[in-house]
């Protein structure tokens, strides 16, 4: 990861708590739903609903503004998901892995998004590994304490962001197992369930 990456995160991780001041991008007043009960009651949640919705915007105006039918059901679609979050052991957890995994999808969606500075995201980056096999990419998103979006062949997983000595570390579990994102200026290291730690480069680096 460039030292530019890396600043922009710092720069996001260091205005967020005078972001938190503000709601979530819907009103509070009559909540539908113990998700958005939880978002209102939530600083982080309600950073990651600003967040989702300011990129739903870019995209539904944006070069992508003629698939909107497309973006629009995609969206419905997510809602339901997050607000069946209810269901799981922990909600919370739930919703805020919702809310990154969805970020991590409409960065994705065009150059535009990628490029764009303004938000509390970066990426996706796409990392070189020369022996995983499949497309490997890492969405940062920057809330307080921060997650990861490792996109791999065996599917999307949340990395919650973990306290490190060196570096950054970012961990989380699929079905097939835990997952572990260890990441040095450009440097990556990659620990899958059952394979040999791959160690990777950030691919766009310059």
């Amino acid at each position: 990861m460039t030292p530019f990456r890396l600043t922009l995160m710092a720069l996001a991780l260091a205005a967020a708590p005078a972001a938190w001041a503000a709601g979530p991008s819907f009103s509070c007043a009559k909540p539908a739903g113990q998700a958005e009960r939880l978002v209102c009651e939530d600083a982080e949640l309600a950073q990651l609903d600003r967040e989702v919705a300011r990129l739903y915007g870019l995209a539904s105006t944006g070069p992508e503004a003629r698939r909107h039918p497309e973006l629009k059901a995609m969206q419905r679609g997510w809602l339901k998901g997050r607000d069946d979050c209810w269901k799981r052991d922990d909600p919370r957890r739930c919703v805020r892995d919702e809310y990154a995994l969805r970020i991590a999808e409409l960065r994705a969606l065009s150059d535009a998004r990628r490029e764009d500075r303004r938000g509390i995201a970066v990426g996706p980056v796409p990392l070189r590994c020369p022996t995983v096999d499949g497309e490997v990419t890492v969405t940062f998103v920057n809330s307080d304490p921060g997650a990861a979006v490792l996109k791999t062949a065996q599917g999307r997983v949340v990395l919650d962001h973990e306290v490190s000595a060196s570096g950054a570390r970012y961990g989380g579990r699929l079905a097939d197992g835990d997952y572990l994102l260890w990441n040095k200026g450009r440097e990556f290291r990659l620990e899958r369930p059952g394979r040999p730690a791959a160690d990777c480069t950030d691919a766009a680096a310059r």
